[in-house]
């Protein structure tokens, strides 16, 4: 029975350390949404609401652009919480952000370059959706709602996209991807990250495997930059402008998708979900290419990190 739970070496198997990390995050997240609409629910009662009236009211507050940041920001600090609770309690290691990617060596070239992609792939995107007629621009934030949650959204959204960018890339790359490399050959520890990665994200789509297949291709970039950089800023700033841009910036509507929050700047109009997937699946595709282009295999970690790790 040890042996389910425990490599040859004493640590526990990666697979467990997948169950803590996901269902914790997911257990999390659920707790949080119940407390937050029996709250709501208990406020919306008291102003004297039936309560099915209070339950509705409740329901639309919870999905709101402020909650969700509010939300976001609790979820980002379970997320840190947990993987440094595997590594000094589960793994009983000393807590280093170099082991996880966090590495200073070149931080700022990796950060610019995880900036450019981001750009790239939301102006590809949305440039392709237009050529291919499955978007439609709807207008600009100013005119279509007021400057003040205009700019309230430009500066809130800022926490959803680091709570995702930040958050999601030290768990699943820094932390989980690392252990399960340490096991198997990198590019395996790629697929199978870029698989529970997907996986742990809501289905929000008429097309669900469709929307699975993107997730995970984008898992697989994700993983593909933390392998050929070995720097996690790459990685973090690629998702974190990326969702920024679809939050704050250039923001596509579509009721079948949750990425439209608050008042961003410029508005689209997903007129063919399955045909605008298709695009982003494409796009994706391409930068993966460009990844493997621009950068050289990285099969050494720095020397620094090399003792870090032995010390531990």
């Amino acid at each position: 029975m040890k042996h389910l739970f425990k490599a040859s070496d004493g640590d526990l198997r990666w697979g467990w350390k997948a169950v803590l990390l996901i269902v914790g995050t997911i257990l999390f997240g659920i707790i949080l949404n119940v407390i937050l609409m029996t709250v709501l629910t208990v406020g919306y009662s008291s102003q004297g609401l039936a309560q099915e009236q209070a339950m509705e009211k409740a329901t639309l507050a919870s999905t709101g652009f402020i909650t969700q940041v509010i939300l976001s920001a609790l979820q980002l600090g379970f997320l840190l919480w947990i993987v440094r609770w595997l590594v000094v309690k589960v793994e009983k290691r000393p807590f280093d952000l170099s082991m996880l990617g966090l590495v200073s060596v070149k931080k700022s070239k990796h950060i610019l370059l995880g900036i450019t992609l981001a750009v790239m792939l939301s102006l590809l995107t949305i440039g392709i959706g237009f050529a291919t007629g499955s978007l439609e621009y709807l207008g600009n934030g100013f005119n279509l709602f007021s400057a003040a949650q205009v700019f309230v959204t430009a500066l809130l959204a800022v926490v959803l996209a680091l709570a995702s960018g930040f958050g999601e890339e030290i768990a699943f790359r820094g932390y989980l991807q690392t252990r399960i490399a340490q096991r198997y050959n990198p590019w395996i520890a790629v697929v199978i990250v870029a698989v529970l990665f997907a996986s742990s994200h809501r289905v929000n789509s008429s097309n669900p495997l469709l929307y699975l297949a993107t997730a995970t291709l984008v898992g697989v970039l994700f993983g593909t930059v933390f392998v050929r950089t070995r720097s996690l800023w790459t990685g973090i700033s690629l998702h974190t402008i990326w969702n920024y841009i679809q939050i704050a910036v250039l923001a596509v509507r579509n009721s079948a998708d949750e990425r439209f929050f608050g008042s961003p700047f410029f508005v689209f109009d997903n007129v063919s979900g399955a045909t605008q997937m298709l695009n982003e699946f494409g796009v994706i595709l391409l930068a993966f290419v460009f990844i493997l282009l621009i950068t050289k295999p990285a099969t050494k970690i720095s020397e620094k990190v090399q003792h870090r790790q032995a010390v531990s």
